[in-house]
Formats: C-alpha cells, structure tokens, sequence
C-alpha cells in the first residue's frame, strides 16, 4: 500500500499537469481584417478552474496578436482570435509555456 502511495504523490504532478500534446482544430477562418478565430479540442489538459483560469490569463497577457482566448470549463475546447501569422501550433506552444509556469508557482 505504501509504495502505491509512494507512487501516486511522485507521479500525479506529472498527470496533473502534463502538457497539451494533441490539439484537433474543429475550425478556423481567416478574416479580411488580418484576424484568425479558430476553435479547438485539447487532450491531457487539466480542468482545475485556477489552472485554466491561469493559463487564460498567461496567454493573453504575453501574446499581443491573441485578442481572445478562452477554454471551456471542460478543459477540452479552446476557443482563440489572434492575428492571422499566429498558427493552431503557435498557440498549442503559448498554452504549454503557460503551463509550466503554473508549475513553477
């Protein structure tokens, strides 16, 4: 029992807060203003709302070309308006930066 709990404490940071590693991108369009909406599915996301809270915030406050970013309660779905340059693949990187620095807190 003991090494199970062992176990669980040493591993569980790691399940907590693994990083997003597969994003599916349900739909983006570019507008003629130079602007991306773009919606999509998270995996191995946490859905602890000061996780997500945190992470809502790390994204916005230190990318200028995202206007909105938004993820749903469920931890699933992401929803983000950016400049056009900025890709699905640059935001998953901007969402896992966020997350290691929730972390480090």
């Amino acid at each position: 029992m003991k090494k199970i709990l062992i176990l669980l404490l040493v591993f569980l940071p790691f399940f907590l807060f693994s990083q997003v590693k597969l994003a599916n991108y349900d739909a983006s369009k570019i507008y003629p203003d130079g602007t991306r909406i773009t919606y999509m599915q998270l995996t191995e996301f946490s859905v602890d709302a000061d996780f997500v809270q945190f992470v809502e915030k790390e994204v916005l406050a230190n990318n200028k070309g995202v206007k909105r970013f938004e993820l749903a309660k469920d931890g699933t779905t992401c929803f983000y308006e950016a400049q056009k340059d900025i890709t699905e693949e640059i935001m998953v990187d901007m969402i896992n930066v966020a997350i290691r620095k929730f972390g480090k807190q």
